[in-house]
């Protein structure tokens, strides 16, 4: 039986360079990758890792939309005070007895009112202190774990649908100002209880198009000092988010991090946006009655 202190140990990242892993396509066919580089964790775990084609191998990027990390885990990032939910054996047992009663299946239900529908798709600020959800300082700390996993949760799932459905609304910039979208894939973590669902525990994730470069927030730490190549490459960086947003995919995460630019050789630079889990396409954003801040944001 795990001690009380090994249940609040914070749970180690899993991923590892060399470490094969298993997932499922959209199609349900088994992809299998080879990982090779992990990247820090922001919004999601990001490797590089190597696939197998018809072609031979190829490096990609896997992005898993893994609920036990990033930054779906801090409830509001404006509060100085909040230092994040830190994912954790106790906090896991805490989701599964939540899961089991048929409670996060109604807080789920609850937040895709009270979000999707009443807030509209791009809201989220805490939702610990509103009304609707319930009465925080009563419930038990189980509870209030299994809350705050269901929650992370549901964030976690929007962010991914966010991404795929801006892929897709992206597919005729694939490969010129975004990355080409390879496949949706499904990772089943190994813990899963077998009396529960298995959708609950398991990581969405996307392949993609490994673009080689570096972010343009380094931009003056990997060219030569030349002031018109800087411009340049800024203003080809703005013109593919324009087109990002001609294609009516409105990205609320968009800065210089969120940019590689590829080096296709000393002079000739080509920028890439990437990360579309803070997006909405025009037609579902509009459809919340939200014109007015659409037409601002564009």
């Amino acid at each position: 039986m795990p001690s009380a202190i090994s249940d609040t140990v914070p749970t180690p990242l899993p991923y590892l360079a060399g470490q094969v892993i298993n997932l499922k396509g959209s199609d349900g066919e088994d992809i299998c990758v080879t990982v090779t580089e992990v990247y820090s964790v922001t919004m999601s775990p990001v490797m590089e890792v190597q696939l197998q084609t018809k072609g031979g191998p190829q490096n990609v990027i896997l992005k898993l939309y893994d609920r036990r990390f990033g930054d779906a885990r801090i409830f509001s990032r404006y509060d100085p005070y909040d230092e994040g939910f830190t994912h954790t054996r106790r906090s896991e047992v805490a989701w599964e007895d939540y899961v089991r009663r048929g409670m996060a299946q109604a807080l789920l239900h609850e937040l895709k009112r009270y979000y999707d529908d009443e807030y509209g798709c791009c809201s989220y600020h805490n939702p610990l202190s509103d009304k609707g959800i319930g009465d925080w300082k009563t419930k038990n700390d189980g509870e209030k774990l299994g809350q705050r996993e269901t929650i992370v949760y549901h964030k976690v799932e929007k962010k991914y649908t966010k991404e795929v459905n801006a892929y897709h609304q992206l597919q005729v910039l694939q490969g010129r100002c975004v990355p080409r979208f390879i496949s949706s894939v499904t990772l089943d973590f190994p813990f899963a209880p077998p009396d529960l669902p298995p959708t609950y525990f398991q990581a969405r994730g996307i392949l993609l198009e490994k673009i080689r470069g570096f972010n343009l927030e380094n931009l003056l730490l990997n060219t030569a000092k030349d002031p018109s190549l800087w411009k340049r490459i800024v203003q080809n960086a703005v013109d593919a988010t324009k087109e990002v947003n001609r294609t009516g995919v409105l990205n609320f995460d968009s800065q210089p991090r969120n940019v590689v630019v590829a080096t296709l050789d000393d002079h000739t630079f080509q920028p890439f946006v990437i990360d579309f889990g803070e997006s909405i396409c025009r037609d579902n954003w509009a459809c919340h009655g939200n014109r007015d801040q659409e037409s601002h944001r564009i």
